[in-house]
């Protein structure tokens, strides 16, 4: 019993001072969700600008102040996703291979918390919005279980997008 102050106090000091900390089932949620905003920013950045996918994930955000959109900063992503980190998860984003007509038609995204521990997820993401996950301490894959994906697909768009 007298440890527990003890414990506390120091979970709660490397919290402060911004130590990397195992996600709570709140921030896998989180992370779930930010996939499926960057699912729908890449939807939205196709037809915005007519040449497939974002090349980068930096493409999707916000331009600096005084700055028109542009499709190196599209303005669909917060910063904080962006920059590749977000809700104790490392966000990698990876663009196809432009096709014959000069757009990017897929891409890859995974989501690997900052601190590993059994029970803690990863997951995967491409340009169809189905996410699939792991509780492997290695990076997910598309061969990794379908996770029940808030995800969803829209008839008239080639991809997905979040339900409202």
């Amino acid at each position: 019993y007298l440890l527990w102050p003890l414990a506390y106090s120091l979970s709660m000091d490397q919290t402060a001072r911004g130590v990397p900390r195992v996600p709570p089932i709140d921030d896998q949620s989180c992370a779930v969700g930010s996939l499926c905003t960057i699912n729908n920013a890449e939807i939205n950045y196709a037809k915005e600008y007519g040449k497939g996918f974002s090349p980068t994930l930096i493409a999707l955000r916000a331009p600096p102040e005084g700055k028109e959109l542009s499709p190196e900063a599209a303005g669909f992503v917060d910063d904080y996703l962006t920059g590749g980190r977000k809700c104790n998860f490392i966000f990698k984003y990876k663009a196809g291979a432009r096709g014959a007509d000069g757009k990017i038609n897929t891409y890859t995204v995974t989501a690997q918390p900052v601190l590993w521990e059994k029970g803690v997820k990863s997951f995967f993401m491409d340009q169809t919005g189905a996410i699939h996950w792991t509780s492997q301490n290695r990076s997910p894959r598309l061969s990794d279980p379908p996770f029940p994906s808030p995800c969803r697909r829209r008839p008239n768009m080639s991809g997905s997008m979040c339900k409202p």
